[in-house]
């Protein structure tokens, strides 16, 4: 990974779970330049997708599993 991806979003892994990563997304919210965002890599630093605190607001109009993996 570029050490500068860091700076620009929250990354974590598929396997996290949902509520891990909101709280991770909350917690870096000032430390990164897109606070609502975060990016999604695998074990080979590839991006499998992104994440927004959108996404996570329309997920738990429709019950969302805090629980599940990101």
């Amino acid at each position: 990974m570029r050490p500068d991806l860091n700076k620009l979003a929250v990354i974590v892994s598929p396997d996290e779970k949902i509520d891990i990563v909101i709280r991770q997304m909350a917690s870096e919210s000032k430390k990164v330049f897109n606070a609502g965002l975060a990016v999604v890599l695998d074990s080979n630093n590839r991006v499998l997708g992104v994440v927004t605190d959108g996404d996570v607001r329309r997920a738990y109009e429709n019950g969302i599993n805090w629980n599940d993996p990101i």
